[in-house]
């Protein structure tokens, strides 16, 4: 992940991940919303292999923690 050399950046990512989950998996729930979800989650999650890291250090590293952060919570 750390050598990631992706076009999409990992604040990109995440953005497309929150407005899915804020659409369809609000407060309120319904089946046909939470299904849809998934399948939106799923096509954002299909792009991770894209992903790129700017910052290359080992030392206070927030990009890298960002998209180790978004790499656990697309799983």
């Amino acid at each position: 992940m750390r050598y990631s050399t992706g076009k999409i950046p990992t604040a990109g990512m995440r953005t497309q991940m929150q407005k899915a989950m804020q659409r369809y998996a609000a407060v309120f729930r319904r089946q046909d919303y939470l299904e849809k979800g998934c399948e939106v989650l799923h096509e954002v999650s299909q792009e991770m292999h894209d992903i790129g890291i700017s910052d290359r250090g080992q030392i206070w590293n927030t990009d890298l923690v960002e998209a180790l952060e978004l790499d656990n919570l697309m799983i």
